[in-house]
């Protein structure tokens, strides 16, 4: 510059005077270029001054058939969306693709759950990509299958789960699940519980669903040794309870049967039945007979008054 006026380096100037030739100094400008990777659509250029800190955008190009955007690279070196940077030079930074999932995963807390969670973006996003959503909190899981994430929509949808075994009268464990602001009209929803309790002789372990009047339905669930699981399609109370599997038949009648199968089967059928298929003993067999002994005994009695 020479009396305010810029010129070029290479410019010829007639020198009339003593002249100051002052240096004029600007902003070293860096491109930051995308490149999609074999999606398709497009992201503006960015510039940005030497050493300023740019943060990576959502990307916005479509991935290629049965992909999804998984991060972005800069001179092979992975990177999140939102993780920041320091520009320095020209960079092209570069889309990564990977294979679509079949399903979704969110890890969520107890604490969380019992307030409540958002899971809208979940979902949304699971939908866009026909996937299954899977939300674990501690060992518990529920894994929404394709179709009932379908029919799951909103901007407000939030996950609920809690434990609360005084809830039901009796039971082992009672678990409480909500999905606000939702509904799935199609699909199920897999429920996997851990539960390594064992029932005590002559019970048998159920999980039901406890309706608002506390009426129960048996949900069929698969008992393992140390895990429940079971589908519905909707959410609400569940119970694990121990019921008795007696059948309600008298000790006499049981007795009756007993010498019906002896007469029938003769000895060594019956020893086959009770002792290899019933896996009784013989303790079994004398406490019947003791039992219908002393309802024999306990008639006579009566009739004698």
């Amino acid at each position: 510059m020479i009396n305010d006026v810029e010129k070029e380096v290479g410019a010829k100037i007639t020198i009339t005077s003593n002249v100051t030739l002052k240096a004029v100094w600007k902003d070293i400008i860096y491109t930051i270029s995308f490149d999609s990777n074999g999606g398709s659509g497009n992201i503006q250029s960015v510039e940005k001054k030497i050493n300023e800190e740019y943060t990576l955008p959502k990307s916005t190009f479509t991935a290629p058939t049965g992909k999804e955007f998984k991060c972005w690279m800069i001179n092979d070196v992975e990177k999140e969306i939102g993780a920041k940077i320091t520009i320095t030079s020209n960079i092209t930074i570069k889309a990564v693709w990977k294979d679509i999932e079949k399903e979704k995963n969110q890890t969520i807390t107890e604490k969380e759950t019992n307030d409540g969670i958002s899971v809208s973006t979940l979902f949304n996003d699971a939908k866009t990509n026909n996937q299954s959503v899977k939300i674990s909190v501690g060992n518990t899981t529920v894994l929404f299958d394709a179709e009932a994430v379908k029919s799951i929509s909103g901007d407000n949808i939030k996950f609920k789960l809690s434990y609360n075994e005084t809830k039901v009268n009796n039971a082992e464990l009672v678990l409480d699940i909500s999905l606000s602001n939702a509904t799935f009209a199609s699909g199920s929803a897999t429920i996997s519980i851990p539960f390594d309790k064992k029932a005590p002789d002559g019970k048998v372990a159920k999980l039901y669903y406890i309706d608002s009047n506390g009426n129960k339905t048996d949900m069929n669930a698969t008992f393992t040794d140390n895990e429940v699981s079971f589908k519905t399609n909707h959410f609400s109370t569940y119970a694990i309870i121990f019921e008795s599997t007696q059948s309600g038949i008298s000790g006499g009648a049981i007795a009756g049967i007993i010498i019906a199968s002896i007469l029938v089967l003769g000895i060594g059928g019956f020893a086959i039945y009770w002792f290899v298929v019933k896996r009784k003993n013989f303790k079994d067999l004398l406490n019947i007979f003791k039992k219908n002994k002393e309802n024999n005994n306990s008639k006579e009695n009566t009739n004698d008054e």
